[in-house]
């Protein structure tokens, strides 16, 4: 009987700390929550959409003492989060030169490496935000240097002061 009661309990914290991170969420610009749903009654699945981006986040019933999973929907299926934006980072660092990346790896620095319990749904969400424009300013910087290059009558210091807005 001590058991079920106990159980009981931690399920109540678990949802009622899920429903502070849900209006945490819900005060954020820019993001909508589709829906939100418990799983086999032991996840908890937080579907939203962030600048027309679709994520999930996946929640154990031990949260917040487990990391949450997240992931991005690409060409219909959820693939995890981090290991899509590291692909695309990696692109980037194979193709450019060093002191055009001026982000820091998201493999090696994200809150999941170094989780800890006071960590909200919301930081993550944030971390998210914060790599995605990263990525577009590598992309930006990129693709401004295939274009400048073709236009062979601009010097170096003009393609650089240019390059410098992106």
């Amino acid at each position: 009987m001590m058991n079920n009661r106990c159980c009981l309990e931690c399920k109540h914290k678990f949802k009622k700390r899920i429903n502070k991170d849900i209006l945490l969420i819900k005060s954020y610009d820019n993001v909508n929550i589709e829906k939100y749903e418990e799983v086999n009654n032991d996840e908890f699945y937080i579907y939203l959409v962030l600048n027309k981006k679709k994520y999930l986040f996946k929640l154990k019933n031990d949260y917040p003492f487990s990391a949450p999973e997240i992931l991005i929907k690409i060409n219909n299926n959820y693939i995890d989060y981090y290991e899509y934006i590291f692909d695309i980072y990696k692109f980037y660092k194979n193709n450019m030169k060093a002191d055009d990346i001026t982000c820091s790896c998201p493999c090696c620095f994200n809150l999941l490496c170094d989780y800890n319990l006071n960590y909200k749904l919301i930081d993550f969400l944030g971390e998210i935000i914060d790599y995605n424009k990263s990525i577009i300013q590598l992309s930006n910087k990129y693709f401004g240097k295939i274009l400048l290059n073709k236009k062979s009558n601009l010097n170096d210091n003009i393609n650089y002061y240019i390059l410098s807005y992106l």
